[in-house]
Formats: C-alpha cells, structure tokens, sequence
C-alpha cells in the first residue's frame, strides 16, 4: 500500500524534469530519460520528413539530437557523476525512440512529398 503513495506518475516527474532543487531516484531519472526521448524522437522525425531528408544525414541527426540531448540534461540538469550511470542513461529508451523516430520521419515525408 505504501508503494503506491510513493509511487509518483509520469505526468509529475516531467513537469519537474527540469528542475535542478528536485531529487530523483535512479529508476526516475531512467523514467524521464525515456519520455524526454521518445518526445524529441518524433519532433526530430517530424522536422526531418518536411525539410525532405533521405538517408543518413536524418539519421545522423537523430543520434546527435538524441544523445546530446541526453548527455546535456544528465550533465547540467541532473549533474550525475557516476561513469556507470551515464552509460545506462544513454542506452535507456534508444532503440524504442528509433522506431519512433522513423516512423514519424517517414510518414511526414510519404504524406509531405510523395
């Protein structure tokens, strides 16, 4: 029973995903990471099917926007220092904001341009 008083939902840690005076547990930073993920998954596909992008520049500019992304929140927001942690953190949520983004890519250009 007092796990589920504990246990806060997704919508509250993104709204406080930004905020530096907020401490988050290892299983909600992970949590947060994966959202924020998918999130610039599908607006970096969605830019990438109207500017017309074909082939590996778009993904190219996936894994930048991704990863840096990731990178600059774990390293100014939540500034996490454990080398282990990073790693999980960049793998956390990759190949399901792959997905999404290719296919947010490809239905915006199919619609878009062809």
């Amino acid at each position: 029973m007092s796990e589920s008083k504990d246990k806060k939902s997704q919508l509250f840690l993104l709204k406080n995903a930004f905020y530096k005076d907020y401490k988050f547990s290892n299983k909600e930073i992970l949590q947060n990471v994966h959202w924020l993920r998918h999130i610039i998954s599908i607006i970096v596909g969605i830019v990438m099917g109207v500017l017309s992008v074909t082939g590996y520049p778009g993904f190219i500019a996936y894994l930048v926007s991704t990863c840096g992304f990731v990178a600059f929140y774990y390293s100014k927001f939540l500034e996490i220092d454990e080398d282990e942690f990073k790693w999980e953190l960049l793998q956390e949520g990759f190949m399901s904001s792959l997905t999404l983004f290719a296919f947010s890519w490809i239905l915006l250009y199919n619609i878009l341009h062809v």
